[in-house]
């Protein structure tokens, strides 16, 4: 194994996060960590060494997420955004996802909603655009033309503002919105997050965002919400605390 492989963060199956080597430092301050500088958004921070501990802003665990949805996307050839649905139709765990889509990859990727979805040509996963000058919207029919609509990998197309109008509804019910479906009746794609985002205002996409990483930590065995009232910060801890 190369040097490069071998600073390569990796996920145990078995802790499903964060393993260490061996010492008794304690560290307060996620600042503190000794940690491979990241070079982009989907490199996660260095392991934790034995019964140390840190505190983390959202934006580090969302980096720690992106990253084990990457790690999954590359073994399965899926796209990222795939990825992290399966994952977290698997409570975030790739060894029930790899045990599961190896066993019946189609009913996998059936129940979690993505079966049509497939990687963009820029990335991402691809959204279809409307044939002919207009649509009629599924919601309100009202024939629009066809670059004010919107659909998910399923094909189903509504207007912009009944689109908008049922992800907002459906972020500000709370954290169900990260798997929210087409609206279309009995249709069951999951509607991706950058078709979310391309709707959503400013307000619900924050929203948006922090659900799939309160999402992340809820099913994490080595993060932690900070007990202090009105304080955002997730605690990170080592294998050997708790």
């Amino acid at each position: 194994m190369s040097d490069n492989e071998s600073e390569e963060y990796v996920y145990s199956e078995d802790e499903d996060g964060w393993g260490g080597d061996d010492g008794d430092e304690m560290v307060l301050d996620a600042e503190d960590v000794p940690r491979k500088r990241a070079s982009s958004k989907e490199e996660a921070p260095a392991r934790l060494g034995d019964g140390a501990y840190a505190l983390m802003e959202k934006a580090e665990v969302e980096t720690i997420m992106f990253a084990k949805a990457r790690e999954v996307s590359e073994l399965l050839d899926v796209p990222k955004e795939c990825a992290e649905v399966l994952l977290r139709h698997a409570g975030w765990s790739s060894e029930r996802l790899m045990e599961a889509f190896w066993s019946d990859s189609e009913k996998l990727l059936e129940a979690s909603g993505v079966t049509k979805w497939s990687a963009g040509e820029g990335g991402g996963v691809f959204l279809p655009k409307a044939a002919g000058d207009t649509v009629c919207c599924r919601i309100c029919f009202d024939d629009v033309p066809s670059a004010d609509a919107r659909s998910a990998p399923c094909g189903h197309f509504f207007c912009v503002d009944c689109y908008a109008g049922y992800v907002t509804n459906a972020v500000s019910e709370g954290a169900s919105c990260v798997l929210a479906s087409c609206p279309e009746v009995k249709c069951s794609t999951v509607v991706p997050p950058e078709l979310c985002y391309a709707l959503l205002d400013e307000k619900h996409e924050k929203k948006h965002r922090n659900y799939r990483v309160e999402s992340f930590v809820n099913f994490s065995k080595e993060l932690r919400w900070c007990p202090g009232k009105n304080c955002e910060k997730i605690v990170r801890a080592g294998p050997c605390v708790g």
